[in-house]
């Protein structure tokens, strides 16, 4: 064999290696998710970890109004086109399923000058409206109460247990823009968490708990945050609030 032969053999050698070892690292490659980025949608790990989806983007199958059988007929509608559940008027929403101890994650998208809210152990009562029993996770532009005289922004801003705890952080919400609420329960712990960052937390039925609802307008409700088991709500107060990516895992 030529010494010209014995590089050329040498030359496709090297070039079958390099080419099985190309092959050998792209399989190691894990393919990614192809609905990591899309809403109203449960990737491989969420339905390998137990979590739910409670809007798929078209049916409200899950939701009917407060103290109702059914969905609104009016003010609350599914945006079909952008997968969305936009409220504008039209009463409070429930989940048809009660739940305990939970991890509810939704991206919600506040217009100007926006209140609302998200519920959680809500206790139905033909008599009352759904603040009354339960509590609640605030939605709010900041500048709704900039300029009032009858509240201070001091636990009525986004993420705040309203009317009862106020966050320590500076928590910044994106008017316009999609944000992320994120409520914890486990027995009688809670989290509040906004856009990826943990902004409060707190434990029930203790005394600290009962006091500060003896400072609060809801010392006049005796059936208060009592529930241990109890709706989702997502609160109906006149301004336009959009909410995809509901999502839920029981703990």
């Amino acid at each position: 064999m030529t010494l010209f032969q014995k590089y050329l053999t040498l030359f496709f050698a090297i070039l079958l290696i390099s080419c099985n070892s190309s092959n050998d690292a792209k399989k190691k490659i894990p393919k990614k998710d192809l609905t990591e980025n899309l809403p109203n949608q449960l990737t491989s790990e969420e339905v390998a970890g137990g979590w739910e989806l409670l809007f798929d983007g078209k049916k409200i199958e899950h939701w009917r109004s407060y103290n109702s059988d059914t969905f609104p007929t009016q003010g609350w509608y599914i945006d079909v086109e952008k997968n969305l559940i936009v409220e504008k008027g039209g009463g409070d929403l429930v989940t048809k399923r009660k739940f305990e101890s939970f991890d509810l994650k939704l991206d919600f998208q506040l217009s100007a000058l926006a209140n609302s809210g998200i519920f959680y152990r809500v206790l139905e009562k033909n008599d009352t409206s759904i603040w009354c029993n339960a509590i609640e996770y605030q939605l709010l532009d900041p500048k709704v109460l900039e300029n009032s005289k009858d509240f201070l922004l001091e636990k009525h801003a986004t993420g705040d247990v309203y009317d009862l705890i106020s966050t320590d952080n500076e928590n910044k919400v994106s008017i316009g823009k999609w944000n992320q609420a994120r409520i914890i329960v486990l027995n009688n712990y809670v989290e509040h968490w906004l856009n990826g960052k943990l902004i409060l937390e707190y434990k029930l039925d203790t005394d600290d708990w009962q006091n500060l609802i003896l400072k609060s307008k809801f010392r006049n409700y005796p059936n208060f945050g009592k529930t241990t088991v109890g709706h989702i709500g997502l609160q109906e107060h006149g301004s336009v609030v959009k909410f995809r990516n509901l999502k839920i895992k029981e703990l």
